[in-house]
């Protein structure tokens, strides 16, 4: 199993990446929100940079990951035996113990992006996007892109995984954050019944919301839980009013202006 992923892992990481994409888009057509279903344009500039912009951050990823990789198997932790606790575990049970672990990481990086300034500046290419959708969700910059690529990293380096335990969690991840961004209206119950363990396109969109009460809710990344914990769920009523209030007359949609943002804006573009 572990020689297969090493010698695939590259391919069901793009397969889980597009076909995440695909099962948000086709969730648009199928259940669209209200505002979806009385648009008449298709927004084909916006979705082609996005996309664009999410294809550069891959392909940076899959260019730096074999050199990752190769650190990552060469620094000697012998010493710190007890930052590895999943070795010799199930790798089911060494997943259980990563998907925990990133949660609490990405859900605590993610608050720091909104909280710091110079983080921030990264982060809002992200928000910036005033008609939230499957092209949303990989729509970050490549500043942002290497410093959760670092948190995660060194989440790998305390834990030392097995490989089938990350191959799963990257699969899931990138179903789960396109399906979070995917303009759709789900069935109320099943919407509900969902949103008590993963992150649903309901909850992640009030984190999108221009209402500066939601802006900084709804961090979790695949779950609410620490949403819930930490006390960070948005309030109901949120107005669905996508974007940052600040740059709404600039509409940074093309990818040299997602480029250059994090060099204009500031925390006050909210």
């Amino acid at each position: 199993m572990e020689e297969f992923l090493r010698q695939h892992n590259r391919d069901l990481h793009q397969t889980a990446w597009v076909g995440g994409l695909v099962v948000a888009c086709a969730l648009e057509v199928f259940l669209p929100s209200s505002s979806q279903a009385e648009s008449e344009k298709l927004p084909l500039a916006r979705w082609f940079n996005n996309l664009l912009l999410a294809a550069l951050n891959q392909g940076i990823f899959f260019i730096a990951a074999p050199l990752l990789y190769v650190f990552w198997t060469s620094v000697d932790l012998s010493g710190l035996s007890i930052l590895r606790p999943v070795t010799g575990l199930h790798w089911s049970l060494s997943f259980a113990v990563l998907f925990i672990a990133l949660e609490v990481a990405l859900y605590w990086m993610h608050r720091a992006f909104h909280a710091y300034p110079v983080l921030w500046r990264f982060h809002a290419v992200h928000h910036a996007d005033v008609d939230v959708d499957f092209s949303t969700a990989h729509r970050h910059h490549p500043g942002e892109a290497v410093i959760s690529s670092l948190v995660v990293l060194t989440i790998f380096l305390a834990l030392r995984p097995p490989l089938e335990a990350v191959t799963m969690y990257f699969c899931m991840h990138f179903v789960c954050t396109a399906v979070a961004h995917s303009k759709c209206r789900l069935p109320s119950g099943l919407s509900t019944w969902l949103s008590q363990c993963i992150v649903t396109p309901n909850f992640h969109r009030a984190h999108h919301c221009s209402d500066f009460d939601c802006v900084d809710k709804n961090f979790g990344a695949l779950t609410p839980w620490c949403d819930k914990i930490f006390q960070t769920v948005a309030p109901p009523g949120w107005r669905d009013n996508m974007g940052l209030q600040g740059i709404k007359d600039h509409r940074p949609d093309r990818i040299d202006h997602m480029l250059v943002m994090p060099f204009v804006c500031s925390k006050n573009d909210h």
